[in-house]
């Protein structure tokens, strides 16, 4: 998986390949320019192409946990309460039939504030988001580190372990 956004995070362009029990589901490419996502997947059923708008404030799901912090990006802390999320979410269990054809899926998103949480990698400040009343995500910095991601009614939950810093 690729996936590249402009710098408010943005989605610009993903491409991912998918892989199920040692079996080839199938590769996309999905790219956005202005308010229309194209996408081209090639897998075992051929080509599907697709064209649909999108909003200015969406998000990809290319399902790489690390990117899920980026569903936030266009999330308007100033506002109070619920506001509205458009996820594009490539099907890896397919509901269209075409393995990473994806579709819009709307829903809600909460800022929860501001908190400071421990996990393996150290202590960080964080922002704390939830999205459709079901998953939890805390995030830190301009690069919107994912540094914790829980879903309590999957009983899941992911930390960051270990975080080192590199010199550019």
């Amino acid at each position: 998986m690729m996936h590249r956004v402009d710098a408010d995070f943005r989605p610009l362009e993903t491409s991912v390949t998918y892989w199920s029990k040692g079996a080839f589901t199938g590769t996309g490419l999905i790219t956005v320019r202005g308010g229309t996502l194209n996408a081209v997947i090639d897998g075992p059923l051929g080509r599907v192409t697709h064209s649909i708008p999108v909003p200015d404030g969406f998000s990809i799901v290319p399902h790489p946990l690390a990117t899920d912090s980026w569903h936030f990006w266009y999330f308007d802390k100033t506002k109070a309460g619920e506001q509205p999320s458009v996820i594009y979410n490539p099907q890896v269990a397919p509901r269209t039939g075409v393995p990473v054809l994806g579709n819009l899926e709307t829903g809600t998103m909460t800022y929860e504030g501001e908190e400071e949480i421990t996990v393996p990698a150290g202590t960080f400040t964080t922002d704390h988001f939830n999205l459709n009343g079901v998953i939890d995500v805390w995030m830190t910095g301009e690069d919107k580190l994912l540094v914790r991601y829980a879903m309590g009614v999957a009983d899941l939950e992911y930390v960051l372990t270990d975080l080192s810093k590199g010199q550019h």
